[in-house]
C-alpha cells in the first residue's frame, strides 16, 4: 500500500526535470525531522464540529498548542483573514497568522507538504 509520503516522494521525482533530481531524489521528511517552523491550522468548520461549545474548546486547546510551541519555535497559524482577530485574542504574538483559510485543524492532512532533494 503506498502511503502519503511515499505518493508524494514518488510524484515529485517522475515529475521533474532536470538530470540533478534524477541522482537526488526528493523525499518528504518525518513529521519528527528537525524543521523551521510548525504549521497549524485554525478550526472553524460547524460542519465537523456541529457543538458551538466544543469548537470554542478546540479552538482554545489550538491556541494554547500554538504559545506553547511558539516558545521554542516559530509558529504560523493557517486561517481566513475573517478570523484573525479572534485568533490573535487567544494566541501570544509569536504565532504568526496567514490568509489562507482552512476548515479544519489537521494541517498534516491538508496543509502545506514541504519536499527536500538533499540540497536546498
Amino acid at each position: 500500500m503506498m502511503t502519503r509520503r511515499t505518493f508524494i516522494a514518488a510524484t515529485a521525482a517522475a515529475t521533474s526535470a532536470t538530470p540533478a533530481a534524477a541522482t537526488a531524489p526528493f523525499r518528504v521528511p518525518a513529521e519528527e525531522h528537525p524543521h523551521e517552523r510548525t504549521f497549524m491550522q485554525w478550526p472553524v468548520s460547524r460542519k465537523v464540529h456541529p457543538s458551538a461549545g466544543f469548537l470554542q474548546d478546540t479552538q482554545a486547546t489550538i491556541a494554547d498548542i500554538a504559545n506553547t510551541i511558539a516558545d521554542f519555535e516559530p509558529v504560523v497559524m493557517l486561517a481566513h483573514k475573517d478570523d484573525h482577530a479572534t485568533i490573535r485574542a487567544q494566541t501570544s504574538e509569536l504565532v504568526e497568522l496567514w490568509d489562507i483559510p482552512t476548515e479544519d485543524l489537521w494541517a498534516r492532512d491538508a496543509g502545506p507538504c514541504f519536499a527536500q532533494n538533499g540540497k536546498i
